[in-house]
C-alpha cells in the first residue's frame, strides 16, 4: 500500500481552501484563515487616494493635467467625485470640450480598471 494513499494530515477540511490560500472576506477572519476580534478596514485593501490620483493624472496626461488640474482643484473636484461629473458640468466650469473628452476617458478606463467604483 501506498503512504500516499490516505494523506488526510491536511490543515482544511474536504472542499475548503487550504488556509494559505483562503482571501480575506470581510468577515472577520485574517487572511490566513484565524480568527480576528474586528475586521480589518476596507480602506487598507483599497487603493489610497494618492494612487488613485497618481492613476487619473497618468490616464489623463500630464499635459491635460496642466491645463485643466488647477481648474479642478478651484472647483474642489477630486478623484472622489470626478467620476459623478457630467460633461455639462466640466463644461460649465469652462473646460474645452477636448478635456472635458479626456476626463471622461480617463475615468471610464479607471472604472473598467476596478480603480473607481
Amino acid at each position: 500500500s501506498n503512504s500516499h494513499d490516505n494523506d488526510s494530515n491536511n490543515d482544511s477540511a474536504e472542499g475548503e481552501e487550504p488556509m494559505a490560500k483562503r482571501r480575506y472576506t470581510g468577515t472577520g477572519t485574517s487572511f490566513r484563515g484565524r480568527k480576528r476580534s474586528t475586521p480589518l478596514p476596507w480602506s487598507r485593501y483599497r487603493p489610497s487616494m494618492e494612487k488613485l490620483e497618481r492613476e487619473f493624472h497618468r490616464q489623463l496626461g500630464q499635459e491635460a493635467w496642466e491645463r485643466i488640474g488647477h481648474v479642478l482643484e478651484k472647483e474642489h473636484i477630486g478623484i472622489d467625485v470626478i467620476h459623478v461629473c457630467s460633461e455639462s458640468e466640466f463644461k460649465e466650469i469652462g473646460l474645452r470640450i477636448g478635456d472635458r473628452k479626456r476626463i471622461l476617458k480617463a475615468v471610464k478606463i479607471m472604472v473598467e480598471k476596478g480603480f473607481i467604483v
